[in-house]
């Protein structure tokens, strides 16, 4: 047996809760529902319960339609495709979510006539299947399926039926049993079990997450963590948190990746569609050094954009191959982040470096989306450390301030003569070689790449071969990096609202 929604309507009359066009056959036997097709050949008619009928010309007396639809659901019926039940579904929820409630109902009738089985249909007329078969309603099921019921040994219980044997057990433990169909009590397992999904920890794995299952029982065989895990859109989450927040955080993580995918043109690119980014979250030190002598050896730590992360100390960052500190809930910018990086990195095609400007525009355009500010700096070397973190910090607070924040700090070092120049943003490939204005001033230099030069950015970024980074740019940009910079920084000066 199959779940389904059942409603059960309260129904003064017929007439006044369904919408009906009534067609007179011969013999006086009356069909009600909704007229498909009206023409020489006949009617095309689907009934309340959600039979298609063809009733040929010749054996129609009498047709009577209800009135018409409203000139807003007529429209939308208009402008779709016959038989798209997908959009047929979306009008049906337009029509309910205006209140016309009959109106909903008469074109969710037409999605059944084109897909007798759309469950989503069937949930909104009330409709209920039980034993492979499909109702109007729940009374309407017991009164044709109550006798096989008791047959077959059911009895009444809590609102349902349920086997004779069972009954004590539901008494004794409801929640561990659920109403299918709205009808007949059956076991959470033994429903799940049977739709091919999976128990870890307490929770339940569909059977498209399986392979998470079994990465999660390897885990805890060589460790020790029993933990959960979640993914969407191949953003992979395996954590000692709750598969409630694996779930969330795999949400987010998948949300913002398409976005960036949107924003790089590069939703259809297979090197990006075929990116896994997956991120081991661990709660201690101690589950740190398990893992880490448990998968080292085996992953060697360079396997690209897997990620291990502790929310209690520390985070590791497998691409660098360094632990660093992070404190209690670094990780959750790290890891989205690092996703902006790890993107940008499979569009890059070149041999040649990727300009570090770039992947640190997209990583901190990434912890935006997700987060609403940047609040994570990067390991910055050159001159005083310290002061260069110092400064990063006042710009991070700038530029959460507005929508344009990072434009206004670019602004500013412009204005200090401390903005650099866009050669030396673009040649910066080395970690040592990060200030704190480099860093900074990377998001208003996308924002202008983005704005003024899209196709010279994405052909820049697709540029195979190994070239100097500014025989490159020429190609892509057809000017060289003094032009350019000199338009970024007329950009910067620009009204907002011009």
């Amino acid at each position: 047996m199959r779940r389904c929604l059942c409603i059960v309507l309260l129904i003064a009359g017929v007439s006044s809760a369904h919408a009906e066009d009534h067609v007179w056959v011969k013999g006086k036997s009356l069909q009600k529902g909704e007229i498909i097709h009206e023409g020489p050949e006949g009617v095309d008619l689907v009934t309340l319960d959600g039979t298609a009928l063809r009733i040929e010309k010749g054996e129609v007396v009498k047709i009577v339609r209800d009135r018409p639809l409203p000139a807003a659901v007529r429209e939308k019926l208009e402008a779709i495709p016959e038989g798209d039940a997908a959009a047929l579904l979306e009008v049906a929820r337009f029509a309910e979510a205006q209140g016309l409630d009959r109106e909903a109902r008469r074109v969710a009738l037409r999605i059944l006539f084109f897909a007798p089985e759309h469950a989503e249909a069937r949930a909104l007329l009330g409709h209920c299947r039980v034993f492979g078969t499909w109702f109007v309603d729940q009374a309407a099921a017991v009164k044709a399926q109550g006798k096989r019921l008791k047959d077959e040994g059911y009895v009444k219980s809590n609102g349902g039926f349920v086997r004779d044997g069972d009954q004590k057990a539901l008494q004794s433990a409801p929640e561990e049993w659920t109403l299918e169909d709205g009808l007949i009590w059956r076991r959470i397992a033994d429903l799940m079990t049977e739709r091919g999904f999976v128990e870890w920890a307490g929770d339940w794995y569909p059977p498209e997450e399986r392979h998470l299952v079994a990465l999660m029982e390897v885990l805890k065989e060589r460790t020790g963590l029993v933990a959960h895990g979640a993914e969407v859109g191949k953003c992979r989450i395996i954590s000692s948190l709750s598969r409630k927040e694996c779930s969330a955080w795999a949400e987010k993580m998948a949300a913002t990746r398409r976005r960036i995918a949107e924003l790089l043109d590069s939703e259809h690119s297979e090197r990006l569609r075929e990116l896994l980014l997956e991120n081991y979250i661990l709660d201690n030190a101690e589950r740190f050094r398990a893992f880490v002598e448990a998968y080292g050896k085996e992953l060697k730590f360079k396997q690209d954009f897997l990620q291990v992360y502790l929310t209690e100390e520390y985070a590791y960052w497998n691409r660098f191959n360094e632990v660093t500190h992070v404190g209690q809930s670094g990780w959750e910018h790290d890891i989205v982040r690092d996703m902006g990086g790890a993107i940008l990195n499979r569009v890059w095609i070149s041999e040649s470096a990727l300009p570090l400007c770039l992947e640190r525009s997209l990583s901190h355009l990434a912890e935006e989306m997700a987060f609403g500010r940047v609040e994570s700096p990067f390991p910055m070397d050159k001159d005083d450390p310290e002061a260069n973190l110092g400064r990063w910090g006042s710009y991070a607070d700038t530029a959460g301030d507005s929508e344009d924040g990072w434009i206004k700090v670019a602004r500013s070092l412009d204005d200090a003569q401390r903005l650099p120049a866009l050669r030396e943003q673009f040649e910066a490939q080395d970690w040592n070689q990060r200030t704190a204005e480099l860093d900074a001033s990377a998001p208003a230099l996308l924002g202008f790449l983005l704005a003024e030069k899209r196709d010279s950015l994405l052909g820049f970024l697709r540029t195979p071969g190994e070239l100097e980074v500014d025989v490159q740019f020429r190609r892509s940009f057809g000017a060289d990096f003094e032009s350019v910079d000199e338009e970024f920084r007329a950009w910067l000066r620009r009204d907002p609202a011009h």
